[in-house]
């Protein structure tokens, strides 16, 4: 486990294996849901799984923007010395990965997205008006029912039982992180 230092704040990044260069970038509010995933590539590849500020143990949160991630990864990638990169991102961090591509071509050999957000497609209004409710809700009513809501939205009504068998310590993780999502993470993908 590294802990690096650049733009005035930590990034917390799990090291495995051996071979090509991969960065797996952690997802929105789920932290772990891609380590599973990390350590497979790790079988026959050298990945460098990074966590954003505001989750688990790096820094704070911070401005709020697709961007600004982009530009942090690709200076945490730098002092670990990476050179280009396949990138790996789900969902928040395929948004990630596709800006960081845009704006730092050099750094990337591949991308590998699930479920990038859907801008430019039919499914972005929806996508837009849905986000907005979740924020709407979370100003309402806080963390703890917003995450419920969603998580029952994209997963189950039982969306914890299911997460702890497929993650254990994931509820709680996905708890204390849910401020970042709801504060940071949905808003930049909204300005995204």
């Amino acid at each position: 486990m590294h802990h690096v230092a650049v733009g005035g704040t930590r990034v917390e990044v799990e090291e495995l294996g051996t071979g090509a260069p991969v960065a797996v970038l952690q997802t929105a509010l789920a932290i772990d849901e891609l380590v599973p995933l990390s350590r497979e590539l790790a079988r026959t590849l050298s990945v460098w799984h990074v966590h954003r500020p505001g989750y688990g143990l790096s820094g704070p949160a911070r401005v709020a923007s697709v961007e600004a991630d982009a530009d942090l990864v690709v200076a945490v990638l730098d002092r670990l010395g990476a050179g280009a990169v396949h990138l790996v991102g789900a969902s928040y961090s395929a948004a990630l990965a596709l800006t960081l591509a845009a704006r730092h071509p050099a750094t990337v050999r591949s991308l590998s997205l699930v479920e990038p957000p859907p801008y430019g497609t039919p499914g972005a209004t929806d996508f837009r008006s849905a986000n907005e409710g979740l924020l709407e809700l979370h100003a309402r009513l806080g963390a703890v029912v917003a995450l419920d809501h969603f998580m029952g939205a994209v997963d189950e009504p039982d969306w914890r039982a299911g997460a702890e068998r497929y993650l254990p310590g994931s509820v709680g993780a996905m708890q204390r992180d849910a401020e970042t999502f709801f504060r940071s993470d949905v808003p930049a993908l909204l300005r995204w």
